[in-house]
């Protein structure tokens, strides 16, 4: 018979440990919701040199380059890669790392060709996602322009971020669609994913369903 083996209080407690520190940078990493944190949201990030976590191009099917007005969230400003001679911003988007490539004017390179740069600070991280129940809800899908549309009932959002009474949203699919929205009246959407349970944007229900379809 073969005897399960036995953990003793101090390697117990070691694990426990690795396993805190773990948790601990993967938060800290992520940006834990209720944090502060600041973000950029570029309207075509096509135009954009994008590396991913390591420091490699991504693939030309990421959904970073078939979207708009993508909200990255600043991990840290002008950086300099593993070459030594590249310098870049840090930054976030759906629990991944990536790197924006600087030009040698410090300035976003592509900047020129990739439409509006915003740049949003102080802003409340949220990372829960939400269902509208009506289409009472109005958002603004662009900034430059005041005329909001209306938010389908039925419809699910990411939450990413509270910026005064602001929310920055995303919805699911290809692409992915952004919004400004003040979600009121409150009555008219409800959380279904709290921040725990919350699904890689990736991993969408909305996108499996489309994938299925091809």
């Amino acid at each position: 018979m073969i005897k399960a083996p036995v953990i003793t209080g101090s390697a117990f407690r070691l694990i426990l440990s690795g396993l805190l520190l773990s948790l601990f940078f993967s938060f800290s990493e992520s940006g834990a919701a209720g944090q502060k944190a600041d973000y950029l949201i570029i309207e075509k990030p096509s135009a954009l040199h994008i590396l991913n976590q390591f420091q490699m191009r991504i693939e030309k099917n990421n959904i970073i380059l078939n979207s708009q007005f993508v909200p990255f969230r600043i991990v840290e400003e002008d950086i300099i890669l593993s070459d030594k001679i590249t310098s870049a911003h840090k930054v976030e988007f759906d629990h991944k790392p990536y790197y924006l490539i600087l030009d040698e004017k410090d300035r976003l390179l592509g900047q020129d060709l990739c439409g509006l740069v915003i740049k949003e600070t102080n802003c409340v991280t949220l990372g829960d996602s939400i269902k509208t129940l009506s289409d009472r809800i109005r958002a603004l899908p662009d900034p430059r322009t005041s005329t909001s549309v209306s938010l389908p009932g039925q419809n699910t959002y990411y939450r990413i971020y509270q910026k005064g009474r602001r929310f920055a949203l995303l919805q699911e699919g290809k692409p992915l669609k952004f919004f400004w929205s003040r979600l009121t009246p409150v009555s008219e959407w409800e959380i279904i994913r709290p921040v725990t349970a919350r699904k890689s944007i990736s991993s969408s229900g909305i996108e499996k369903k489309n994938k299925r379809k091809i």
